[in-house]
């Protein structure tokens, strides 16, 4: 951050085993079958795969494996006051609270307006 526009670059490993019970919405009262699942769940996040198998009664076992992200750039305002950190790397402005301890900034969506909600940032300063 140079004190109004930012650079991120974001990397998360998934690594996730799930079962899906028989019966659900998922499989669409079994007219959707574990392989054609798991081909649907692969093509949600980009360089993360999924495969899914029969489970042998009547659910699937999946498995998430890889790594997802992505770097965005954008500009960001202040409000020391109020503790608010507001991002907008598109258009749609994101508001954080936040924190900067030791060279260390936490941050966390407020409001639940995206998908970040429920993850805390941490960045160090460089």
């Amino acid at each position: 951050m140079d004190g109004t526009s930012f650079t991120r670059d974001v990397s998360v490993g998934v690594s996730l085993d799930l079962s899906i019970p028989p019966g659900n919405e998922c499989l669409a009262g079994g007219l959707v079958g574990c392989s054609a699942l798991g081909l649907a769940l692969s093509s949600l996040v980009p360089d993360v795969s999924a495969s899914c198998a029969d489970d042998g009664g009547g659910g699937c076992d999946c498995t998430f494996d890889g790594t997802s992200g992505g770097d965005s750039t954008g500009t960001y305002t202040v409000d020391r006051t109020a503790g608010r950190l507001v991002i907008d790397p598109t258009g749609d402005a994101i508001t954080y609270d936040y924190c900067i301890q030791e060279g260390i900034l936490t941050a966390r969506e407020t409001d639940s307006q995206g998908l970040e909600d429920q993850v805390v940032q941490v960045y160090a300063c460089q």
